[in-house]
């Protein structure tokens, strides 16, 4: 490429490899680097504010076209991108694996897709107003699992590796793990009787419910890591007390501290009820028959 009529053109470098042109043909400013193989690039041509190529490997870009406002490509792997087009502010796309992403789209601020591994990644912190929507997955990065921050930073919600969802806590030991008082208008629990199998009636639930204790109590300041506040006057049982009875009932995750599955405690005062009924009934029945006895006594003396 020679475009060296009507306009100045100035050489220079070793062996005169670098030319420069003012005034062009094609361009307002023209420049090529002859060291080997040719780079060059334009100023105010036809469709481009600004190009430049590199023809060894036929890598181009250019500034201020009439579809974009930048444009960059790879030739040999076919990657490319760009910025202020007519649908995206920015574009980018890896040809290879199909993996792209843009920013400031007509339907999404920030969106990425990936064939191979993550739609996107920020090493830093992300700050969204408005909805997160996400086609596949989030996923971890490493074994600290997903922190969900309030705006001052503070941890409300987290998901470790094993896949316990912690509300108030980093430390959820079951799948679902509140620190705090849970609202809701109804909880279910499945109890299919063709998911059960031995299936036995409680005996001496009456006598056993005996051996537990109704308490109202105070938290202490040791439970406030649990999520309850110091001070506050609550009802319930000891969850020692009732691991002697009903040990079943009871379970210690890993700091140690006791838990009661206070829904299945209904279970033992419906057998427990029943047992009561029974020992009702015998007992009207007996004070019955005393009656009868008596009523014929009186009856034999008179």
């Amino acid at each position: 490429y020679q475009p060296w009529d009507g306009g100045v053109v100035g050489k220079g470098g070793p062996n005169l490899r670098y030319i420069g042109i003012l005034g062009c043909d094609d361009c307002g400013v023209y420049g090529i680097s002859r060291t080997g193989y040719y780079t060059h690039g334009h100023l105010g041509t036809e469709n481009y504010g600004v190009y430049g190529e590199e023809d060894l490997s036929d890598n181009f870009g250019y500034l201020g076209s009439a579809d974009y406002g930048a444009y960059g490509e790879h030739e040999v792997s076919d990657n490319y991108g760009y910025l202020g087009s007519a649908d995206y502010g920015v574009y980018g796309r890896h040809n290879v694996t199909g993996n792209y992403g843009y920013v400031g789209g007509s339907t999404y601020g920030v969106y990425g897709y990936s064939s191979v591994s993550y739609g996107g990644r920020f090493d830093g912190g992300i700050y969204v107003i408005g909805p997160i929507v996400v086609d596949n997955k989030v996923q971890a990065e490493d074994s600290d699992g997903l922190y969900f921050a309030s705006d001052e930073g503070t941890i409300r919600m987290h998901v470790n590796n094993n896949g316990n969802i912690g509300i108030h806590t980093t430390s959820a030991a079951y799948p679902l793990d509140v620190s705090g008082t849970i609202r809701c208008s109804s909880v279910i629990e499945t109890s299919d009787d063709r998911l059960k199998t031995n299936v036995q009636i409680l005996d001496n639930a009456l006598e056993k419910v005996e051996r537990l204790r109704g308490v109202s109590f105070e938290w202490n300041a040791e439970a406030e890591s649990a999520g309850a506040k110091e001070g506050d006057k609550q009802i319930g049982v000891l969850a020692s007390e009732v691991e002697q009875v009903f040990p079943e009932l009871v379970s210690a995750p890993e700091d140690g501290y006791k838990s009661v599955d206070y829904t299945k405690l209904t279970a033992v005062l419906i057998e427990a009820v029943k047992e009561l009924k029974s020992e009702n009934i015998e007992l009207r029945k007996n004070l019955n028959d005393l009656r009868g006895e008596i009523a014929e006594l009186r009856q034999r003396k008179y």
